[in-house]
């Protein structure tokens, strides 16, 4: 499934496309292709494309959610609720 994000929330383990921004193209050797470092994700952001295409199901799944403890679940929990609350 193709998806449209912003470079800025770009991770290691997806798998992108092309550029989705209209503007300018990603080049041959970082398009079609699972980003697989750090360096792969600022070569795009410094091309200014703003958004990309990628497909989710290429993409390596273990990359796409940050992993947090459960004591970081419960502090956004009680913040949530609370924020919630006061609304």
């Amino acid at each position: 499934m193709l998806e449209k994000i912003k470079t800025t929330n770009l991770q290691e383990g997806m798998f992108v496309i092309c550029s989705a921004s209209g503007m300018a193209s990603i080049p041959p050797e970082l398009s079609n292709k699972m980003i697989s470092s750090k360096a792969d994700i600022a070569a795009i952001l410094k091309l200014n494309i703003s958004e990309v295409l990628i497909d989710s199901e290429q993409s390596s799944p273990q990359n796409n959610f940050p992993q947090t403890t459960y004591s970081e679940e419960i502090l956004f929990a009680r913040e949530a609720y609370n924020n919630a609350l006061h609304c």
